[in-house]
This record gives C-alpha cells, sequence and structure tokens, in this order.
C-alpha cells in the first residue's frame, strides 16, 4: 500500500503449540517450547514490540507457522514472522 511502511522480520524458533498463539505479545509469556531451551528470557520481547507499536499508532502482527522444521537440542524449531505496519506520515 503506498500510504504505509511495513516492516517484517523473519526467524526460526522454538514451535508453539495452537493454544499458546493467542498469548503471543502478552507480558511475560514465554512459550512451554521456549522455556526448555539453554537461552533464558522473561517474556518481555514481543510485549514491548506490542508497546512501542501501540505508542507509535502502528498495527502489529505475529505470525507463527506451527509446521515443525527441523529440532535443535531435541526443541521443534517453527518460522515466525513478525509484521509492523507504520504510517507514512510518520
Amino acid at each position: 500500500d503506498g500510504n504505509n511502511v511495513k516492516l517484517m522480520v523473519h526467524s526460526i524458533g522454538p514451535s508453539l503449540i495452537k493454544h499458546e498463539v493467542e498469548r503471543l505479545g502478552q507480558k511475560g509469556f514465554r512459550s512451554d517450547n521456549a522455556k526448555k531451551m539453554e537461552v533464558s528470557g522473561q517474556g518481555y520481547g514481543l510485549y514491548n514490540v506490542k508497546r512501542i507499536a501501540d505508542l507509535i499508532q502502528a498495527k502489529v502482527s505475529f505470525n507463527p507457522e506451527l509446521k515443525i522444521l527441523c529440532h535443535s537440542g531435541g526443541i521443534p524449531q517453527s518460522n515466525f514472522t513478525v509484521k509492523l505496519i507504520l504510517h507514512e506520515t510518520l
């Protein structure tokens, strides 16, 4: 769309279970598979993305794929996309 700027970030990370998808962006949420990884986290990453998007009046969506691509350390991994849409006037 000519009036918006779209920013998309794609990554591969721990797979989500279907019922976890609705919790993405909630403060402190980490999926069960993310908790099994050696990498620590507090569940603030996507929460902060959502907060910043709200502050700048941008639209944000989290789009995890439930299809497992591979395993890393015994933990299933899938594609994940974050899409941020900003109005061109910012």
